[in-house]
């Protein structure tokens, strides 16, 4: 089996050309780190076998960052294989640094020059001649612009090659610029040869003045995540919600209508009802709030604007001893912790992965996002979206204080580098918006579902039997879970929860947040189209006024991950930081909590009390800022420099004058 390396530099296409030639559904997005290790898929073309392999980016053999090595080592191993190497149109003068550094490696080489309608304005056959090997222009995302590569790739007649010891690799700056010197004299030649001009910088945009500007970007990115979350909870996700689980529940009224004509038992029905179809009901429930707020995220990474966002935090981000490119793994955060972890291996440095991940879990993730649409559909209907948009602000202000925090007690400061590629405006790919989506929503349901349902099925017997396995769902005897639960509720008790069903909703949750919703529903006997208004009747197991409510939401926002995160950490970590990161989330959303039920037992206004929340943080914000600087400025060394006339000169920002 032949196999075919993907090469290139960070958005150029390299993913969305796997997923198009090997019918794939791998992430493609506009940042440099998105790719962090090869994927590998078979594909077949007039009867013979390939083994594609999609390696992460990089802009040239002589690495810096830790994705750049696993290529540059990949290419090194596989000296036999196939490159197709991945061009920008756009950015040829760039991306032809790297083409050139692999011919002195292999003529094993295919160009590939992508995105050549957006920039055709050259002769690509010249290129061809030039460098001596096969060049094809061609729309990655188009299954037909595609063939006429395969058909190239079909008629390859393999070089067999002996790489260069030293070739690639780490090399001196000196070697770096003598290098650079030669290959962009003959990139220069090709592109003069080839009559390609360009005369603007790639990516630029006029409303680029507004949203990179330091005093309008932020707020317009509030402005943005505040409407992604009006269609994600308002009419839109409603409506849409509404009528899918409507749809399901009615499906399954008639079923649980069939087993109550052949089966007389009364527990057995109850058990199917509540247990394995009110679990199923509770996944599909939440399904379509999720692809919502999917499709919003991946069309605002397709059309460019996400790339903006950890441009304009990437300063900030400095700041308080981060890097821009724990940006992108932060983002990625309100997907999924789990799989945001799995980013973070892109950072140079162990100390700026750790820090990343331990503060991953503030951003809250897509697994919360039923047990915000229910509390706030029962609490607060009118807000609901405002509501989830506070809540994600609370977590967001909430990281930053602990990471400036981590930064004020650290010797250590980080000194990644970012690297950030700024597409182009343009209008998304509707249909890789979509797929991408559900492709997301059913990893989501295929990760979680089973299990959901399952522990559903647990969560139950728990609820309904005694600890000697009687039979307690009529109310003779205490069950399982009351048992467990009454242990330890007393611990609740000041955050305005400490009932034994919103704890056993807690521990669910530390298991997978998706089990909050469908262990509240259980506990409260109803399914999870009627549990919002069960939380409100005080005779519920399960109930909150609006105050405990939005307490017992912002400690769900903010308590340990899921149990797959806590791993996920660990793998990427270490086992010490994954559990100081368990404790610290607890220790958080415990605080945070207490002082929101405490203080709101006075305010009595929920929603004045979360703007509250947000203004006192931003006053620990600027406390925190405040203390850091006052211990920066202890630590300073004065010197005098040579020189100096008598007064601070503006040569040492530490010289005080003679």
């Amino acid at each position: 089996m032949q196999k075919v390396l993907l090469v290139g530099n960070p958005n150029t296409g390299k993913t969305t050309l796997f997923n198009t030639i090997a019918k794939a559904s791998e992430h493609a997005g506009n940042w440099h780190g998105v790719t962090v290790a090869v994927k590998e898929k078979k594909f077949t073309f007039n009867k013979k076998e390939y083994l594609l392999c999609d390696l992460p980016g990089i802009y040239s053999l002589d690495y810096i960052s830790k994705e750049e090595q696993i290529s540059a080592e990949y290419i090194k191993e596989n000296k036999n294989a196939i490159v197709i190497c991945m061009l920008d149109a756009n950015n040829l003068k760039r991306n032809l640094y790297l083409a050139i550094e692999l011919l002195k490696q292999t003529k094993n080489i295919i160009l590939a020059i992508n995105m050549a309608k957006e920039y055709d304005s050259f002769e690509h056959k010249k290129i061809e001649d030039l460098l001596g090997v096969k060049v094809v222009k061609i729309d990655a995302r188009s299954k037909k612009s595609v063939k006429s590569l395969l058909q190239v790739l079909d008629n390859f007649e393999i070089e067999k090659t002996e790489n260069k010891q030293g070739e690639i690799g780490q090399i001196s700056l000196q070697e770096t610029k003598q290098k650079s010197k030669e290959n962009f004299q003959k990139i220069d030649e090709i592109l003069s040869v080839s009559k390609y001009k360009k005369n603007t910088y790639y990516g630029y945009s006029k409303i680029d003045k507004i949203l990179l500007n330091p005093w309008f970007a932020i707020p317009v990115f509030l402005l943005v995540l505040g409407g992604v979350f009006f269609i994600t909870f308002g009419v839109v996700g409603e409506t849409f919600s509404s009528f899918i689980t409507g749809v399901v529940e009615k499906c399954f009224s008639c079923i649980i209508l069939w087993l109550k004509s052949i089966i007389s038992s009364k527990i057995a029905i109850n058990f199917i009802d509540f247990a394995v179809f009110g679990g199923a009901l509770t996944v599909v429930s939440f399904m379509p709030q999720i692809l919502l707020m999917m499709v919003c995220l991946n069309f605002l990474e397709d059309v460019g604007y996400l790339s903006r966002v950890a441009f304009v935090f990437d300063k900030i981000f400095k700041k308080i001893g981060l890097t821009g490119k724990s940006v992108f793994s932060l983002i990625m955060g309100f997907g999924c912790t789990t799989s945001a972890l799995q980013t973070t291996r892109i950072l140079e440095t162990k100390k700026a992965r750790e820090r990343t991940a331990v503060l991953l879990p503030f951003m809250s993730c897509s697994a919360k996002l039923p047990i915000y649409a229910v509390i706030c559909s029962a609490f607060f209907s009118k807000y609901k979206a405002l509501m989830v948009f506070l809540l994600y602000i609370i977590g967001v202000i909430l990281m930053i204080l602990v990471s400036l925090l981590m930064n004020a007690f650290s010797k250590q400061k980080s000194q990644d580098s970012f690297i950030l590629e700024m597409p182009k405006f343009r209008v998304p790919n509707f249909k890789k918006v979509i797929s991408g989506a559900i492709e997301s929503a059913k990893s989501f349901l295929l990760r979680v579902g089973g299990i959901l349902v399952v522990s559903s099925v647990v969560i139950y017997l728990l609820n309904n039997f005694s600890i000697s396995l009687k039979y307690v769902g009529s109310g003779d005897g205490k069950s399982i879970l009351e048992v467990i639960a009454g242990a330890i509720d007393f611990l609740f008790v000041p955050l305005g929860f400490g009932n034994k069903g919103a704890v056993v909703a807690i521990l669910s949750g530390i298991i997978a947040k998706e089990m909050v919703v469908s262990s509240l529903a259980i506990v409260n006997g109803v399914t999870a189209g009627e549990l919002a208004k069960s939380l409100i009747v005080t005779t519920s197991s399960v109930h909150f006024n609006t105050l405990s409510a939005f307490s017992f939401l912002v400690f769900v926002l903010l308590y340990s991950p899921c149990v797959s995160a806590v791993v996920s950490m660990k793998k990427e970590t270490s086992r010490k930081i994954a559990l100081q990161s368990f404790v610290l989330q607890f220790v958080v959303a415990y605080f945070t909590s207490f002082v929101i039920y405490n203080v709101g037992l006075v305010c009595k206004k929920s929603i004045i009390l979360g703007v509250g929340l947000v203004i006192l943080l931003a006053l620990l914000f600027v406390l925190v800022i405040k203390l850091i600087k006052r211990k920066k400025h202890k630590n300073l060394t004065f010197v005098t420099c040579d020189g100096c006339a008598g007064s601070t000169c503006g040569n040492n920002k530490l010289c005080r004058g003679r």
